[in-house]
């Protein structure tokens, strides 16, 4: 298919294809102020991508301005829509700071669209905002309603076990999903859940 990207790895003798190439080339670890990992879906497969956002210092008197909020891998929309439910929940003021978020991923494919997205998002920007170190190993998911709340999510499963063998040990995600053995999951119900989980 155009666009699509394969790998193919050497065992003994053989040359195979290496099931998700993302995996191969982009481990992802997640971890750190403003970084962590979610299970998304594209192109109909799911794929476990680093979420990474970044908040400049307040911008005092004389400086130049900040720059209005930059998406990358995300649509704008999606972008506005996280920072203004952050606004909403946690007083999060960004008049005076520059503010980055970027969904890394391999290919030229269009950006990434899938609702489950939202609560990884909303940990990522918390997190660079109040500069509080989320642990390695820690997947997101859930699609945000206009109030906050987590929706259900009818592949959780699938992207529950795409995380388990990409190495996620924690899982913060919505309730009533069947969670595979060898991973942690935290059930949150809405935005001031998910702060709580960053803080």
């Amino acid at each position: 298919a155009s666009g699509t990207t394969v790998i193919f790895e050497f065992h003994g003798s053989v040359m195979r294809e290496v099931a998700n190439a993302t995996d191969a080339i982009m481990p992802a670890t997640g971890g750190g102020v403003g970084s962590v990992l979610v299970p998304a879906m594209i192109n109909g497969r799911c794929q476990v991508l680093p979420v990474d956002a970044s908040f400049s210092d307040p911008r005092q008197g004389e400086e130049h301005a900040a720059r209005p909020p930059t998406a990358q891998g995300i649509t704008d929309g999606q972008l506005r829509s996280a920072l203004d439910l952050l606004a909403d929940h946690m007083d999060l003021v960004t008049k005076n700071r520059s503010v980055r978020l970027k969904v890394r991923r391999m290919g030229t494919e269009a950006d990434l669209k899938d609702p489950a997205v939202d609560a990884a998002l909303i940990v990522a920007l918390a997190s660079a905002a109040e500069n509080l170190s989320l642990p390695a190993h820690v997947a997101v998911i859930g699609e945000l309603s206009p109030n906050g709340r987590v929706e259900n999510d009818p592949i959780a499963g699938e992207r529950l076990e795409k995380a388990k063998s990409s190495n996620v040990k924690i899982v913060i995600g919505p309730m009533g999903v069947a969670v595979p053995a060898g991973i942690e999951y935290h059930v949150v119900t809405n935005v001031e859940g998910l702060l709580a989980w960053v803080r």
